[in-house]
């Protein structure tokens, strides 16, 4: 099972030499700050009193003795600066490595989770919204950095200088040091009252937040339908609601932080008032001199500070558990569709042939709804193109997302070359289909990217060859920069039937064995069209095509046309007309 502290614990593992630097850098900064009253105390007791240097200092006799006070008083301000001045470096150090290995962490859980995203189902996209995986893909997945800058290397500070401190103030003070300790028993029974309603909290928080994200992508991406239907205003009105639930479950978190900070400042000036007045006393009583009263005072300060820090830390803990607590919710699903152990790639096929394709008893539904198809069988011979026609919704993408392998069947199997589809890895069958869906997809890059994207070391005269088959080179040297035109977010600076056609010339770069046609031309006149699929069929040549279309111009290249109804297939005879297809 992933935990928050597994991932973060493998993130450091990951960038262990990061982390030794971090941690020599705590050590250094804890032994100065064992170091930094020391100039105060040498300045009172032993350079303006009279008391003896510790058998540890004896090597400065020569300095602190010296016949006049400046001397050694100037030594004591110098060394005071440059102990701070070390201390400042040494955060300044850390901070460095802390902001470089924290963002390489992020990055590496961003890139996981990236990775789970992809590999999850369409079933999955169905049940989540954008906005929030966006969310967690770019705030959640900061939770290991949160952990190693507000948890982990903090905590080696506070229990590091927490012992380091009591057992030089029990050196000093065995009296003062039972004062710290006492002053450190409420932390702990702080830390477990609050722990649990601030994670839950910082969850609540995150969850609201991705409800925002989620509302905002979706009105950006339904621009045009929003406009179009004057529903601006109550697109604004959903968006302030959840902004609203949002600032709330924002207030929550920050009320329960605030209380919890409230009683832990209480518990601190607790502990400091009690070791001014306990080391006062025995200052008067002459047990400690004035120049270990003041170190004691520092020392118990920083002791009660690092007790503090561990407070701090487990409500930073808590937040990061709730960012943490998101990712791991999407790391730990199961993902729908998987290699069979022992999966092997298919043989290559030869250049510009098909593969065989074949259906035996598949039924498939989506969750909770009725069988779309129903003990199909399905047979394409390599180098067949056989045309899928049926009334709308009745299930005719959902055989291009089967072949892709977007899910898999409830029953039965689908075979390419008489392997079953689970038994070939997926990026080698994906790699092995050249794919147009009814909804042309566009990346806001260059044309010519466009058309590369399944194939990126194609040469500049195959992608425009793949261009003139879909009828899309004449509008592309149109263009301000020809191939080389950025478009906008989706396509958006181009028509849908441009659109369409760059999405044919995309699939028809892939060179596949096998090519999948959802509705290819639903956006060109016909026209263009006709010509597209001329080009087509000189390129198919050989190659195995299932073609999902309605009209007669498209049909008429189909060496079958199956009809599917109810969840079963019919074989129907070629259209002569229009008002045939329907029939």
């Amino acid at each position: 099972m992933n935990t928050v502290l597994g991932h973060t614990t493998r993130a450091m593992v990951l960038h262990k030499g990061a982390i030794i630097v971090l941690s020599m850098i705590v050590c250094l900064q804890i032994l100065v700050s064992l170091a930094l009253p020391w100039p105060l105390k040498l300045a009172v007791d032993n350079v303006l009193g009279s008391e003896e240097l510790p058998w540890l200092l004896g090597w400065l006799e020569p300095v602190i003795d010296a016949p006049n006070f400046v001397q050694p008083m100037i030594f004591l301000s110098v060394a005071f600066v440059a102990l701070h001045g070390l201390s400042s470096l040494g955060g300044l150090a850390r901070h460095y490595v802390m902001a470089r290995v924290g963002t390489l962490m992020r990055l590496d859980l961003a890139s996981a989770l990236l990775a789970k995203l992809q590999s999850m189902d369409r079933v999955f996209y169905a049940k989540e919204r954008v906005g929030d995986l966006v969310q967690r893909l770019t705030d959640d997945t900061r939770f290991t950095a949160d952990l190693l800058a507000q948890v982990l290397m903090p905590g080696l500070t506070a229990i590091g200088t927490l012992v380091a401190m009591i057992w030089v103030l029990a050196s000093l003070s065995v009296t003062l040091a039972v004062v710290a300790l006492l002053a450190a028993i409420p932390v702990p029974l702080l830390i477990r009252y609050y722990s649990k309603p601030i994670t839950d909290r910082s969850y609540e928080q995150q969850e609201r937040l991705g409800d925002v994200m989620a509302a905002a992508e979706q009105s950006i991406t339904s621009i045009q339908v929003v406009q179009a239907f004057a529903q601006e205003g109550e697109l604004d009105r959903r968006f302030r609601a959840r902004t609203s639930r949002a600032v709330q479950a924002v207030l929550r978190a920050t009320s329960v932080q605030l209380s919890f900070d409230f009683f832990l400042g209480l518990v601190n000036a607790l502990g400091r008032a009690g070791g001014l007045v306990v080391g006062g006393y025995l200052a008067l009583d002459g047990t400690i001199t004035i120049g270990t009263l003041l170190v004691a005072l520092a020392y118990l300060e920083a002791v009660i500070g690092p007790v503090g820090s561990l407070a701090s830390i487990a409500a930073a803990y808590g937040t990061a558990s709730g960012k943490g607590r998101r990712i791991i919710e999407i790391l730990d699903r199961e993902t729908g569709v998987v290699d069979r152990p022992g999966a092997e790639r298919l043989p290559s096929a030869s250049a510009g042939q098909g593969r065989t394709i074949e259906m035996q008893g598949v039924r498939f539904a989506y969750p909770g709804g009725p069988d779309l198809l129903s003990n199909v069988d399905l047979a394409l011979a390599a180098g067949e193109t056989v045309a899928l026609v049926g009334p709308t919704g009745v299930g005719k993408s959902t055989f291009a997302n089967l072949l892709m392998r977007l899910f898999d069947p409830k029953e039965g199997r689908i075979l390419i070359d008489g392997r079953d589809l689970r038994d070939i890895p997926l990026a080698d069958l994906r790699q092995g289909l050249s794919v147009v869906l009814q909804d042309a997809f566009l990346l806001p890059l260059s044309v010519g990217e466009n058309i590369r994207l399944g194939r990126p070391d194609a040469t500049d005269e195959e992608v425009e060859t793949a261009a003139r088959i879909a009828q899309a080179h004449s509008f592309i040297t149109e263009l301000p920069h020809g191939y080389d035109t950025i478009i906008g977010e989706q396509g958006a600076t181009l028509s849908g039937g441009q659109k369409q056609r760059l999405a044919f010339a995309r699939a028809m770069l892939r060179d596949t064995p096998v090519i999948i046609l959802d509705e290819p031309s639903s956006s060109l006149d016909v026209e263009t069209e006709a010509a597209m699929f001329e080009a087509l069929q000189q390129y198919k040549i050989n190659r195995t095509v299932l073609l999902i279309a309605h009209r007669p111009a498209t049909l008429k290249f189909a060496d079958r046309i199956l009809e599917l109804r109810d969840g079963r297939l019919v074989e129907k005879a070629k259209p002569r007309s229009a008002r045939e297809v329907g029939a």
